[in-house]
């Protein structure tokens, strides 16, 4: 969806490369330099697919954003329950 949303004519060789790309990044940790990785290998295997430059460097991206958005959001979302479990259990201890 997002490469057609960058305007390039999705096809099933291309979805499939980009579905084997994305689980081959989940396995490279989320850093700075798995990151930088993760989204120079995306960009030159697109370029290596015939996806023009821009696009691939605008999917490269976008999805890296994606990842590091959807990786502090979970972040937060556990931080903020650690934090509520740790008040519910204050207040038995305390009543």
């Amino acid at each position: 969806m997002l490469l057609s949303a960058l305007g390039f004519h999705l096809s099933p060789t291309t979805a499939l490369c980009v579905l084997c790309l994305s689980a081959a990044a989940g396995v490279v940790p989320i850093t700075a330099g798995g990151l930088i990785v993760s989204v120079g290998a995306t960009a030159g295997i697109l370029l290596a697919l015939g996806v023009g430059k821009d696009i691939a460097i605008n999917f490269s991206l976008a999805s890296g954003l994606l990842l590091v958005i959807s990786a502090l959001a979970a972040s937060l979302c556990g931080g903020l329950a650690s934090i509520g479990l740790r008040v519910l259990a204050r207040r038995q201890l305390a009543g």
